[in-house]
């Protein structure tokens, strides 16, 4: 894959040992100020969470938000957000071969990759849409005699 760049953004406790050994294509950056992460999600093809532990990250909901399609890891709350073949891709973390072709599958596949973001979008503001949940609740609340 050597005609595509990687930019990881953020930082964590295995990032020194992962300096040693960067690829020519794969770009460090650190922590992003909240004010860019519009503008670096959109910059995208696609979004890889190539988390090992997570429970609901705000990042993979960002980039969903942005119809980026994303291959993420198959933990924690993840699948919660992405979809496996609807919004996205979901990997075990250690089958580096599935992470591989997915990603390359979405590369080689635009038209795949726009549906997949689409549909992404389309899905998170629908499920995680604050107005519907609180709704939700407070109708929870009184079928449950708990409101006044």
């Amino acid at each position: 894959m050597s005609d595509v760049h990687f930019y990881f953004a953020g930082g964590g406790p295995y990032l020194a040992s992962f300096r040693k050994e960067v690829p020519q294509n794969m770009f460090l950056l650190g922590k992003i100020p909240k004010s860019e992460v519009e503008e670096f999600l959109a910059a995208g093809d696609l979004f890889v969470h190539p988390s090992g532990l997570d429970a609901l990250p705000t990042t993979v909901v960002e980039a969903s938000v942005m119809e980026k399609p994303i291959v993420a890891s198959n933990i924690g709350g993840i699948s919660e957000i992405v979809k496996n073949n609807v919004t996205g891709y979901l990997c075990k973390v250690d089958d580096t071969e599935q992470w591989v072709e997915r990603i390359r599958f979405v590369l080689d596949n635009p038209s795949v990759g726009k549906k997949l973001g689409q549909n992404a979008r389309k899905y998170v503001t629908e499920k995680f849409d604050w107005q519907k949940i609180v709704k939700a609740f407070l109708q929870k609340l009184k079928e449950l005699n708990l409101s006044r």
